[in-house]
């Protein structure tokens, strides 16, 4: 297979810098790159006027093509169309306007009301209800031109709900820090903490991204009333609606420390509503005086790129006050020994869990004092990496997917 006969689809975000950076690693090897928007295909799903078998997003695509589904993220438009394909399942249509659904979702009117309001949280559950249908519709129309996927939708939806993906590491025999349960009353959850006293946890909505809801949790011991802190970028705003007093969710830039059940309960609450993952918080390995984790990148089945994520938070994500550390410095501070367990569990998510998966971001941690590797989460679209050479060339992410095409092993 070469790529000259197989052509580059990209469906994603016109203009978006994801879009951007692959066009640029396209132009570098002089390879056609046909851009889809997610706007095309959502307006597709479920509209059987435009035909199940070539919808108009679709004509452009030939047999055989490679295609990489990118990031639906980041723009307004897609984002209330995925909340709209969601509705329907979000809902319960037998108990409609009767009975409350069992996670936070929003109505057609209420969808069809939104403004663009930068860091409000949509309801991630009902959005990922929506992005279950629009793979599925990738899925189904592209299967018969025998398209090679960068990464399949299957295994797409497997990485988007963490719930599903910490199962599949699991069953694949890879180490990640323990799961609990999915997290159900706030009072419960504190109670069965002091129980099996256990000190901190991690709580992670199973369809959010960009730290976007995470709460990290620490009870403190028993002698000293088991006080309460929680850390998240999550802020609550109230205001006045129609109806009332009115409870807006932001994933905000500052993170933020709430302390005593009064501040962290409407945290839990939120977190519930958005079916979350309470999971054991692991004590991260320390470098240059802070906490850090890891950026895996693996590509054709190889870890090819490293991003050292520091923080003096819980909370390493780059948006969120995490800077680069330098990846030189900190191999020579753990040692090959520990570098190389990292690199090799990273490549093992591939090789066991996501064999078909020619691009996968990992964010992995070391444990402090004994600094073995865990896996924290499996990103899909966790190649957005500006800058960052890679272990074995100077190429970037993109480029580094663009020049393995002819010999990975995609599906």
């Amino acid at each position: 297979m070469t790529t000259q006969s197989h052509p580059f689809v990209l469906i994603g975000i016109p203009g978006h810098k994801r879009t951007l950076a692959t066009a640029a690693a396209a132009r570098d090897k002089a390879l056609p790159l046909v851009v889809v928007p997610w706007l095309d295909v959502l307006a597709a799903v479920g509209d059987v006027t435009q035909g199940a078998g070539n919808p108009p997003w679709a004509r452009d695509i030939p047999p055989g093509a490679i295609v990489k589904l990118d990031s639906p993220g980041q723009c307004f438009e897609t984002e209330r169309m995925l909340l709209r394909l969601g509705e329907e399942d979000a809902f319960d249509n037998d108990t409609h306007g009767a009975l409350p659904p069992v996670y936070r979702c929003i109505s057609r009117r209420e969808i069809d009301a939104m403004q663009p309001d930068r860091g409000a949280i949509a309801p991630m559950w009902q959005w990922f209800l929506g992005w279950i249908l629009a793979l599925r519709h990738v899925r189904d129309v592209l299967k018969p031109r025998g398209v090679h996927w960068v990464n399949p939708p299957e295994d797409l939806l497997t990485m988007f709900d963490k719930q599903l993906c910490q199962m599949t590491l699991e069953t694949a025999g890879v180490p990640t820090p323990p799961s609990h349960c999915l997290l159900g009353d706030g009072q419960a959850l504190l109670s069965r903490m002091r129980e099996k006293q256990l000190r901190a946890v991690f709580i992670k909505p199973c369809a959010g991204s960009s730290a976007s809801g995470v709460i990290a949790l620490r009870m403190g011991p028993a002698a000293a009333g088991y006080p309460l802190v929680a850390v998240s970028s999550l802020e609550m705003v109230r205001g006045e609606g129609s109806a009332g007093e009115v409870v807006r969710w932001y994933n905000s830039r500052k993170v933020r420390r709430y302390a005593g059940q009064a501040e962290v309960l409407p945290l839990l609450e939120f977190a519930r509503a958005e079916r979350s993952l309470v999971e054991e918080w692991m004590p991260k390995d320390s470098f240059a005086g802070q906490t850090y984790d890891l950026r895996i990148v693996v590509i054709a089945g190889r870890a090819t790129h490293v991003a050292v994520r520091l923080s003096r938070h819980p909370i390493t994500n780059l948006h969120l006050g995490g800077t680069r550390g330098d990846v030189a410095a900190l191999r020579a501070h753990i040692g090959e020994a520990a570098w190389t367990r990292a690199l090799e569990t990273a490549e093992a998510v591939v090789a066991r869990a996501f064999p078909r998966c020619q691009c996968v971001g990992i964010d992995l941690m070391l444990s402090a004092r004994t600094r073995r590797p865990y896996v924290l989460e499996v990103n899909a679209f966790g190649d957005f990496l500006p800058g960052l050479p890679g272990l074995y060339s100077s190429r970037d992410t993109y480029a580094e997917q663009l020049a393995a095409l002819p010999t990975s092993r995609l599906h």
